[in-house]
């Protein structure tokens, strides 16, 4: 999926791309840990610039 998203900011030829990538962690604990849960995102702001 990565790799088709790729190749298609590369056709696109963007003037600038920025890709932001975070993981949420978090742990629920007592004596010992009971639950932990984990998630990311990803944020990807493509940009072109004007023909002036």
């Amino acid at each position: 999926m990565a790799r088709v998203a790729l190749e298609q900011l590369r056709e696109a030829r963007p003037g600038k791309v920025v890709i932001e990538f975070g993981v949420d962690l978090s742990v629920s604990a007592g004596a010992v840990i009971t639950e932990g849960q984990a998630g990311c995102h990803l944020d990807v702001t493509v940009s072109w610039k004007g023909r002036g």
